[in-house]
């Protein structure tokens, strides 16, 4: 789903804050909850201790960060993907 937004809409870069990828964040968060059913099911994955998409990539894909934001390439976002989706 991350790189089929990334494709449609040109996404070069991805600004993160740190703290979005924590439950207690997600269920606070009044734009997030907007987004239902998709916001629950994001915070019953990390309550289970599951990796949301875009966290799962930064690690590998950060340009920049500092102590609230990360920012991500999206080309190596569609790369690593490819890669997952090979093995």
């Amino acid at each position: 789903m991350v790189q089929g937004f990334i494709r449609k809409y040109g996404v070069g870069f991805w600004l993160l804050k740190r703290r979005s990828f924590t439950r207690s964040y997600g269920e606070r968060d009044r734009w997030i909850n907007l987004y239902q059913p998709e916001a629950r099911e994001a915070s019953n994955r990390m309550k289970n201790g599951e990796s949301t998409a875009l966290a799962i990539f930064m690690g590998c894909c950060s340009v920049y960060e500092d102590e609230r934001f990360v920012v991500l390439d999206a080309r190596c976002i569609l790369k690593a993907g490819k890669i997952a989706m090979a093995k």
